[in-house]
């Protein structure tokens, strides 16, 4: 009965592709499903809106479980996959016969095969969709690779970033057959993606988590937010994992007209793919292989990071208030030092630098005598590293004056939003 089945289900993927579906998925889990419910298949292609998402939904029964069960259960369930996947076309598949589900779903209509699908190419728009298709690509690569080699979940993401291309129309192509999408849709989705991975790979002499190079997407857009790259600024990341931050800034609004984006990591990895998506992006900017620990940080209207958080520098590093190992009271220092006159350093750290003693308390000394500490902003656990309470620390290159504190809960996201008070306040001079 196993052979039969797997017969049958090959016998119907064929006769989708045939009708002009680019990608067919098999036991479709649906988003949501408290029931953890499987459509059979999902096929895939564009409609006449000219979106690529799902568009037909098959639940496959045998002659003999269609005749036990009647065919209610088989409605009942392609109503389901229709409410969660918006497929337009419903259909059931018997031993070589195919069913089509009205628009009410109660009734069942023979017909000949699987309707001619609108046009196999078509552009993803919907977040969630792109996700869906970028999981659904991953996991086939991973679970093939199983049986060849010790490709996993982040090995299958780097390669399917080497496989996309940027088509002349400035279109991202490679996902899967058929699929057209924005490059910064793609390169926000590949960036969850590797930030959710629980894979990890060899950099040098250590291993590290994909999460370890990214900054969650909500965090990395309240800092850019807050930076507010301006057409003609000098943006650098000292710390740039795979570039989140620079990407944001790359495609903030008023930063369209174009800024120079720069960018360190002493991983070879990392290095490499946040070029790769700068590169996807068009953007002229650059991601170098450096140690910012040792390498001298360029002068940068913008300093936004995510620096190391709880370690220490290998050897001492002379600041202009003492010699210091702290790692983060050493990029602060970086950061300030390397600011042009009415920059900005927006970082995010953990809490310790502000009210430890020693090397953090000359830290706080040194810059209020000669900077503005525009704000201290505690946020929640937001960092995938660390379950510790974080803290975006806003520095401008003007003269001190009062700070900005503020300690914000779960609702940060809207205390930070682009229209809020607190962003408002927290205006470039």
């Amino acid at each position: 009965m196993k052979d039969e089945s797997k017969q049958s289900e090959a016998q119907a993927v064929k006769a989708l592709r045939d009708a002009g579906y680019s990608f067919v998925e098999r036991e479709k889990r649906l988003q949501g499903s408290g029931q953890n419910r499987v459509c059979d298949l999902v096929a895939w292609g564009a409609g006449l809106d000219g979106e690529f998402k799902p568009q037909v939904s098959v639940e496959i029964k045998s002659r003999r479980s269609a005749e036990a069960a009647g065919l209610a259960m088989a409605l009942a369930q392609l109503s389901a996959y229709a409410a969660n996947l918006g497929t337009p076309v419903n259909l059931v598949y018997i031993d070589g016969e195919w069913l089509q589900a009205d628009a009410g779903f109660m009734s069942l209509t023979p017909i000949d095969g699987p309707p001619e699908c609108p046009a196999a190419e078509g552009i993803v728009r919907n977040p969630e969709v792109l996700r869906q298709l970028l999981n659904s690509r991953v996991w086939d690569m991973a679970s093939e690779a199983r049986h060849k080699s010790h490709l996993i979940e982040g090995e299958a993401l780097r390669v399917i970033l080497d496989e996309i291309q940027l088509d002349d129309d400035g279109f991202i192509r490679g996902l899967k057959t058929g699929v057209l999408t924005s490059p910064e849709l793609f390169i926000r989705t590949w960036l969850t993606a590797a930030g959710d991975s629980r894979d990890f790979t060899a950099a040098g002499d250590r291993h590290y988590f994909m999460r370890e190079s990214v900054t969650a997407s909500e965090v990395t857009s309240a800092m850019v937010q807050i930076a507010e790259p301006q057409a003609g600024d000098v943006v650098f990341d000292p710390f740039a994992g795979f570039g989140g931050l620079l990407l944001a800034a790359a495609t903030y609004p008023s930063a369209i007209q174009g800024i120079d984006i720069s960018g360190n990591d002493i991983n070879p990895t990392a290095h490499a793919i946040a070029q790769r998506l700068l590169n996807l992006l068009g953007h002229g900017g650059e991601v170098r292989w450096e140690d910012s620990t040792v390498k001298p940080w360029p002068q940068a209207d913008i300093v936004m990071s995510t620096p190391p958080i709880g370690i220490k520098l290998n050897e001492a590093t002379q600041l202009p208030f003492g010699q210091v190992r702290d790692m983060d009271v050493a990029a602060i220092a970086w950061a300030a030092e390397a600011l042009k006159p009415g920059g900005r350093a927006v970082l995010l750290t953990s809490r310790g630098w502000t009210f430890r003693s020693g090397d953090a308390a000359r830290l706080r000394s040194w810059l209020a005598e000669n900077y503005h500490v525009a704000a201290l902003i505690g946020l929640p656990s937001v960092s995938r590293l660390t379950t510790m309470p974080m803290l975006l620390t806003v520095i401008d290159k003007l003269p001190s004056s009062e700070s900005i504190i503020a300690d914000l809960t779960d609702d940060w996201q809207m205390q930070l939003a682009p229209s809020s008070e607190l962003t408002r306040l927290l205006k470039r001079r």
